[in-house]
């Protein structure tokens, strides 16, 4: 867990300063060749801590909890060996989300971020005061991502999400327990 504004990281053995770690994982994104191997290194340590991107930079000698030293050096092997950064680090950004998300399911696209904005829009643009505007239900919904978005930001009665894997089902599920606060 972090503190954003005093900039420490709290949890067991919150020894590995940040700047250490960002340098060791430069290192192994070096032997890689992924480009920008500091740049990664620290979206890799941001992603995982769940702050802000510039985190990292700014928070240099801030400690990091082992349990996170440890993912951050796995990701970035993952990331060598070709992973997607988002299966890397095992979370992705979509609108207002951070979601889960692994090999089970598609990683969210900017693209289909347009689709939900073009949804809300259109539901708004009704002109209706109402505060249902029905139920909405995604079909293949992966992640998650499209459905808890719906849920989160327009007034549905409900939102159904489907899908034929039970194992995107399952990641969905997780999803929507670990962003439920958003939903309102």
């Amino acid at each position: 867990m972090t503190d954003i504004a005093s900039g420490e990281v709290t949890g067991p053995d919150a020894e590995t300063q940040v700047s250490g770690l960002v340098a060791e994982i430069v290192a192994v994104l070096e032997s890689g060749r992924i480009p920008e191997p500091r740049r990664v290194s620290a979206d890799i340590v941001a992603a995982l801590l769940e702050v802000p991107r510039l985190w990292p930079t700014m928070n240099r000698d801030a400690g990091v909890d082992a349990a996170i030293a440890v993912a951050a050096r796995s990701a970035a092997r993952r990331v060598s060996a070709g992973a997607p950064f988002a299966y890397a680090v095992g979370r992705a950004q979509f609108r207002h989300l951070t979601l889960m998300v692994n090999e089970r399911v598609l990683i969210p696209r900017p693209e289909t971020e347009v689709l939900v904005d073009e949804i809300l829009s259109r539901f708004r643009s009704i002109g209706t005061d109402s505060s249902d505007w029905g139920v909405a239900v995604d079909i293949g919904t992966g992640s998650g991502a499209i459905a808890l978005s719906l849920a989160a930001e327009g007034r549905f009665s409900r939102v159904v999400a489907t899908d034929n894997s039970l194992d995107a089902l399952d990641v969905a599920k997780r999803n929507a327990s670990l962003v439920g606060t958003a939903l309102g």
